[in-house]
């Protein structure tokens, strides 16, 4: 079940838009991007898909410009994890996917955004505001 994650403190962890994904850089690209996109930093092959390609700056510019544009890819939960190491499960919480609404939500300065969360429970209460003190390691 999606919860309503606290984007100010996802951004404590670091999980915060980048340059290239500047909102207002979009409106130089021609087209918006749809539906089946992939956010990667390298080509990889995935199935029937083929090749998917690395995107420009201003692709995913365009790309979080549609999101902004669109209450229905908004309401979308991302998905949160939480990040391993050595075989332990840390409090840092790994974005799996819905990075460009992340940003969208950032840009638009939205306070919660709808997340589906498989990882630790205290980091869970921490991103959702049920608790205020920060899971440690």
């Amino acid at each position: 079940m999606p919860e309503k994650l606290l984007i100010t403190r996802l951004d404590e962890f670091g999980i915060n838009p980048q340059e290239w994904c500047d909102p207002w850089a979009a409106r130089f690209h021609p087209g918006l991007i749809g539906e089946d996109t992939w956010l990667c930093e390298e080509p990889f092959t995935s199935g029937s898909w083929g090749e998917i390609p690395v995107w420009e700056p201003e692709k995913h510019a365009a790309r979080v410009r549609f999101v902004m544009q669109s209450p229905v890819l908004r309401a979308r939960p991302i998905e949160i994890d939480c990040a391993v190491h050595g075989g332990y499960i840390l409090a840092q919480p790994v974005v799996l996917d819905g990075w460009h609404r992340l940003h969208a939500a950032w840009a638009l300065r939205t306070e919660t955004i709808l997340g589906e969360f498989g990882g630790r429970l205290d980091l869970l209460d921490y991103l959702t505001g049920a608790t205020d003190e920060r899971p440690e390691d």
